[in-house]
């Protein structure tokens, strides 16, 4: 194994490592989002984002921030209720 994919390797597990953290704080402030943002939607007749939506958006925001946008760009909450991304027990460890 060469020295940069040896960089490459420790790079790419310290930001699983740094991720698996801040899924700790992620998590919880996104849910709390999630509660002032279902009354302010309905109000403006926006579509509804459900709960897993909401943190697989944080999700992938923080993937954005960690990796520079360079796995996936930022997405903005005008488009969290077209997220796909699902966030597994697995991550937050």
């Amino acid at each position: 194994m060469s020295a940069r994919s040896a960089l490459l390797l420790i790079g790419l597990l310290l930001i699983l490592l740094v991720r698996g953290v801040l899924l700790w704080i992620v998590v919880p402030v996104s849910a709390g989002w999630w509660l002032i943002a279902i009354p302010i939607g309905a109000m403006r007749g926006k579509p509804y984002v459900g709960l897993p939506q909401t943190i697989g958006w944080a999700d992938l925001n923080l993937i954005a921030l960690l990796t520079l946008r360079r796995l996936t760009p930022f997405v903005g909450w005008s488009q969290a209720s077209k997220v796909q991304h699902r966030l597994n027990l697995v991550d937050l460890a």
